[in-house]
């Protein structure tokens, strides 16, 4: 039973008295518009992978992920307590971003990302997930060259900002377009 109430909570694109996420049809067809550009949609050619089960949990991630209205407790008093409260929630929000971008790279949509992963790099330096689907997209772009001084500046970031070396994830992906693997 949803309270009456219910649409105030919600955005009303987002009220959905029958059940079915936005941006899904009928039997998980997808619609030809990914929720606009406000929502961080954009159009979209899936070259007939709408019912692909990879597809439908991206653009099941995609409308939780668009949920999120804003900075989370911007309201609290204190960064402190708002840094405490609200890093488990930002960090399943990255994770679940990170997870429809995976799924929309095993749909084959690398090109289509590139722009939403070069952003998410630059504002998260230190994710390796957004660092290794960049490098990814970009290899599968046909600009492994790109992907290697990604490569190369995420590696100089991480020593000069944290001393460390990437993770073997990332050291892994550098040396298989270093030796044209096509992963």
């Amino acid at each position: 039973m949803v309270p009456e109430d219910f649409d105030q909570y919600v955005a009303p694109d987002y009220v959905d008295y029958g059940h079915t996420p936005p941006g899904i049809g009928p039997a998980g067809a997808r619609d030809d518009y990914d929720q606009g550009p406000d929502r961080g949609g954009r159009q979209r050619d899936d070259g007939g992978r709408a019912g692909s089960p990879a597809l439908i949990r991206a653009r099941l991630l995609r409308s939780a992920t668009a949920l999120r209205r804003g900075p989370l407790l911007d309201d609290v008093a204190t960064d402190a307590i708002r840094k405490r409260l609200a890093a488990p929630w930002e960090e399943s929000w990255l994770a679940a971003r990170e997870d429809a971008i995976d799924a929309e790279m095993s749909c084959g949509m690398h090109r289509e990302l590139l722009p939403e992963l070069m952003e998410l790099s630059a504002e998260h330096p230190f994710r390796e997930r957004f660092t290794v689907a960049l490098m990814r997209a970009l290899d599968r772009s046909g600009r492994a060259a790109d992907a290697l001084a990604t490569y190369a500046e995420a590696e100089r970031s991480m020593r000069r900002s944290l001393a460390i070396a990437p993770g073997a994830r990332l050291q892994a992906l550098q040396a298989a377009i270093l030796r044209g693997d096509p992963s």
